[in-house]
């Protein structure tokens, strides 16, 4: 969990909570790791966005709720692929 709230200020437990989330099948929860550390991550909810003007426009869609890259390793193509 270190390395990943070395990523950027996120509420304590946020990850733990994903984590669980991701077990529950709520949610994919991707963390991107290149050399000796976390570069970056991901969630997918499959229960769609948390804004209600985007969720009445799309209803049952899945939605990127957050995908960050940490500053040093962007440039390098981690968010495409």
């Amino acid at each position: 969990m270190a390395g990943l709230d070395a990523l950027g200020a996120r509420p304590a437990g946020t990850h733990r909570r994903r984590l669980s989330l991701q077990r529950a099948g709520a949610i994919v929860y991707l963390i991107a790791c290149l050399d000796d550390g976390i570069a970056g991550h991901l969630v997918l909810s499959w229960s769609g966005a948390n804004e209600w003007a985007v969720r009445s426009s799309m209803a049952d869609c899945p939605a990127i709720i957050d995908l960050l890259v940490a500053p040093n390793r962007r440039g390098r193509g981690i968010g495409t692929r």
